[in-house]
């Protein structure tokens, strides 16, 4: 399984650095971890064909997260048509999609996308990779969403409320071999009081203000763990 970050800023876009956006990929199948930005580009500068992306998974219904669900829903719908991706949200927005694609193709029904809704549990198995939905307290319909394959585990934390009360504890107490961990909203020190005493392989923080002033502080606390402040296009073999 391999990580490639395709945004990592916060709330809004910093210079090259877009919102965020995680690109899973296993063997020759690809997945999108929310789309904070248009990942067509993105995807097509790496020359992955749009239609080896098998699902798209958003964490929560703001912006940062979910903006470029519409352009990428609208363009395999009239042009990378042989694409027929999962997208999978934990709120209903199948017809408020497709009122806006048919907008944006001048009154033209789309060809049926595969839009789902989702709740806490497995939410996605296609036999490559599985994905498990675990609420969180940062917004209505938030979660963190464990990614499973080739027999590594990575949890993407998504946004949290807070590390206290909001982390997953029991999936990082089940062993991970990559945590993807938010900074927009706390500093990165909450997580040395937490992740310390977890069997976790490596950590990447995203999601994050540039610079982040407490990084290193909190690299060092946590040592030997391995951490790494992602930016956009690090790319890390799990």
């Amino acid at each position: 399984m391999k990580i490639t970050f395709l945004g990592s800023s916060h709330g809004v876009p910093e210079p090259n650095r877009k919102c965020s956006c995680i690109l899973v990929t296993v063997g020759k199948n690809h997945y999108l971890a929310d789309v904070g930005c248009d990942p067509t580009s993105p995807l097509i500068d790496r020359n992955i064909k749009i239609n080896s992306v098998k699902g798209v998974f958003v964490t929560h219904p703001h912006g940062d997260h979910c903006n470029g669900l519409i352009p990428f829903a609208d363009l395999i719908n009239w042009y990378f048509t042989d694409a027929n991706p999962a997208m999978l949200l934990p709120v209903d927005v199948k017809d408020l999609l497709v009122q806006w694609i048919t907008l944006m193709t001048n009154g033209k029904a789309p060809r049926p996308l595969d839009i789902r809704t989702y709740e806490a549990g497995v939410i996605f198995d296609d036999g490559s990779l599985k994905v498990t939905a675990i609420p969180t307290k940062h917004c209505p319909h938030s979660h963190s969403l464990l990614l499973e394959a080739e027999g590594k585990r990575v949890l993407y934390a998504g946004d949290l409320k807070s590390t206290a009360e909001d982390f997953p504890h029991k999936t990082a107490a089940d062993g991970l071999d990559f945590l993807i961990a938010e900074s927009a909203h706390f500093s990165t020190l909450k997580y040395a009081e937490i992740l310390k005493d977890l069997p976790i392989k490596e950590v990447a923080i995203t999601h994050h203000f540039a610079p982040n002033e407490q990084f290193l502080e909190t690299k060092k606390a946590l040592e030997p763990l391995p951490m790494t402040l992602v930016y956009d296009g690090m790319e890390f073999n799990i």
